[in-house]
């Protein structure tokens, strides 16, 4: 049986040539290349280059392929971006394989360049972004542009829950006035989650709410709530700027409750300086949504000065140097390290 197999494997190798004349197409594609000038003898040379003992009968991939990967050995070097490639952005390149019974063979296989690579996470990231509904102005919001320096201490603390929130996916409220960075972080969650490849979701909450109205009258409601509920990251920004009826205080249940029940993270902004005004503004459902909220995850309120009114080169005051106990008080952040 062993003697068997070793012979079948041997004759695999040596009758690939009969094989392939049986094939119509295959016979005529290896005639047409058998009569260019040197076509075989080239190709050969080019795996010889790699491996000194390869056999004519063993390379097993079209002759013009190993051509192009022996061409293909410095591409980079002369590289003129994908859409200039006349291979597109693949590359060729041989390579030895087993084959048969101690056999081996020389194919030619073909791989994304590392320039295609490149360009095609570049247009993945992209779809991400669209995907996520990110607006282009939050684009650009990361945790490096987010404004720390000359602050009270406590502003760093906002941006560590941050940071810390996306490694142990813990869920938050960022609570505070117009322009105090709620915003800013929540996208910065956001865009470093679709940087390491992972999904994300970003809406306004008024937002939302007119979209899942437009869903829902065309039949598509379910679909909509769904894609909002069962997001792996969720960030609603906004919430309590509505206005407010029993259906919107019920749709907003339906999506804490959701992700609550299937602890999905969630971060919320929200310009209610306190959970109590938070659950007045929600109305009749505003008890359940925020006690939902408050055991999925941590309060962090702020109170500073609006940054759009802040312009760059402004002097700090004295009251916010020094050891972190700022007098300034309306650019200190007041911090709940634990849930609400």
């Amino acid at each position: 049986m062993a003697e068997a197999a070793r012979g079948l494997g041997e004759r695999r190798i040596e009758d690939i040539g009969t094989v392939m004349g049986r094939i119509p197409a295959l016979a005529e594609a290896r005639k047409r290349l058998a009569t260019l000038p040197g076509m075989e003898e080239r190709a050969l040379k080019a795996v010889r280059s790699i491996w000194p003992d390869a056999e004519a009968r063993e390379l097993h991939s079209p002759l013009r392929d190993f051509l192009l990967a022996a061409e293909a050995e410095n591409c980079h070097l002369t590289c003129r971006g994908v859409k200039n490639c006349p291979n597109r952005g693949f590359r060729p390149g041989a390579f030895c394989e087993p084959y048969g019974e101690g056999g081996r063979t020389y194919v030619v296989r073909w791989s994304k360049c590392g320039v295609r690579s490149s360009v095609d996470t570049q247009a993945e990231a992209e779809r991400a972004l669209r995907s996520a509904r990110l607006p282009e102005r939050l684009r650009g919001c990361t945790f490096e542009t987010y404004r720390t320096v000359g602050l009270s201490s406590d502003i760093l603390k906002a941006k560590g829950m941050a940071l810390a929130a996306l490694g142990d996916g813990n869920s938050l409220v960022f609570a505070g006035g117009s322009g105090v960075g709620k915003t800013h972080l929540a996208a910065g969650m956001v865009n470093s989650r679709i940087a390491s490849g992972r999904p994300a979701l970003f809406i306004p909450v008024p937002e939302l709410l007119d979209d899942l109205r437009k869903a829902i009258s065309t039949g598509k409601g379910s679909e909509a709530m769904d894609a909002v509920k069962k997001s792996e990251f969720l960030a609603l920004d906004d919430l309590g700027a509505e206005r407010l009826t029993d259906w919107v205080g019920e749709r907003l249940y339906m999506i804490v409750n959701h992700r609550y029940l299937h602890r999905l993270q969630t971060i919320v902004t929200t310009n209610s300086p306190s959970p109590m005004d938070l659950l007045k503004k929600l109305g009749e459902q505003g008890e359940r949504i925020v006690s939902r909220l408050g055991e999925m995850g941590t309060w962090c309120g702020i109170s500073a000065e609006d940054y759009r009114f802040i312009r760059s080169d402004a002097p700090i005051s004295e009251g916010s140097r020094g050891n972190g106990k700022a007098k300034d008080s309306a650019r200190q952040v007041v911090m709940a390290d634990i849930p609400f």
